[in-house]
């Protein structure tokens, strides 16, 4: 049995339809999920610090407009039948994340919910999964097997020189054999 840690944004939730519906209200831009090509949203938008800090503020104040990516929930729950899962994020807003797993049905199939910027330690894990190629080298030393790049278009740009990334695009790929692979 493997232990893998997933992230929430941008590998359970899309976020980036959050990202979007907060754009418009704000700045009044339709814009695509393509269009959001980075989480710098100071360099993405054009802001300055209090823009972006007022930006950032209503983004994170709430989950709605804030789905599932499609296959995440059977994803996990198929996961959760054979590994043990935790969560692993950099969220702050902690209630407002373990009410959204709660509403999909899926809070109870992680071991583990480690909220990072609240001061939660990385445990060791086998695999872990995250849309951020700057988190994932942070903590790959706390990762025995395989970092798992999550494609969303805000990281397409890594190039990953140092080949240190498997690259997936949904987590079907994961139930399909990829844990396999690597575990053998």
């Amino acid at each position: 049995m493997s232990v893998i840690a997933l992230d929430f944004d941008g590998v359970i939730a899309d976020f980036n339809s959050r990202a979007l519906s907060v754009i418009y209200s704000q700045y009044k831009m339709s814009l695509s999920s393509d269009d959001i090509s980075s989480w710098e949203f100071s360099n993405l938008l054009g802001l300055n610090i209090s823009d972006t800090k007022r930006f950032t503020d209503e983004l994170f104040q709430s989950l709605e407009w804030v789905s599932p990516i499609l296959g995440a929930l059977t994803g996990i729950s198929l996961l959760a039948e054979r590994h043990q899962l935790i969560l692993a994020t950099n969220r702050t807003e902690k209630e407002l994340t373990k009410a959204w797993l709660s509403e999909y049905g899926i809070d109870n199939l992680f071991e583990s919910q480690i909220f990072l910027a609240l001061g939660d330690k990385m445990p060791n894990v086998d695999f872990l999964v995250d849309d951020s190629p700057k988190k994932l080298a942070r903590l790959s030393p706390f990762v025995r097997e395989r970092l798992i790049l999550f494609s969303q278009p805000h990281n397409r740009g890594c190039l990953d020189v140092l080949h240190r990334f498997h690259r997936i695009s949904n987590l079907d790929e994961l139930t399909g054999g990829l844990l396999w692979y690597y575990k053998t």
